[in-house]
């Protein structure tokens, strides 16, 4: 007789959103950073070694972090900065591969100068 093995719970919840997700879209708190790990705990106080963070709160929380890293440092973001954070919020490629564009703009003389 073959018998189906089961998880009690293959699902995991974001301790952020409460969400429940697959293994594979959250990452265990022991390999979240400390300083990022520390800034989830201030909104999320239930927040522990053993909770899950999903993707999305991950990211939202790391660009939270480098907002404020980079803050500290400078004062003030420019506007590049700011572009770059918002891309890490929506997920966003921010570079080209730029031996694509160097191959499209340029011609084998050019290359030989």
């Amino acid at each position: 007789m073959r018998m189906a093995l089961r998880t009690k719970n293959p699902n995991k919840v974001c301790g952020v959103c409460q969400k429940q997700f697959n293994d594979s879209k959250v990452y265990p708190a022991s390999l979240v950073r400390n300083a990022i790990s520390s800034l989830i705990a201030i909104d999320h106080p239930a927040w522990n070694a053993d909770s899950f963070i999903c993707h999305n709160d991950l990211n939202h929380y790391r660009s939270v972090y480098v907002q404020s890293v980079l803050t500290q440092e400078k004062g003030e973001l420019s506007h590049l900065e700011k572009e770059v954070l918002d891309s890490l919020k929506e997920h966003q490629v921010i570079a080209e591969n730029l031996n694509d564009t160097t191959q499209e703009n340029e011609s084998l003389g050019g290359m030989c100068q």
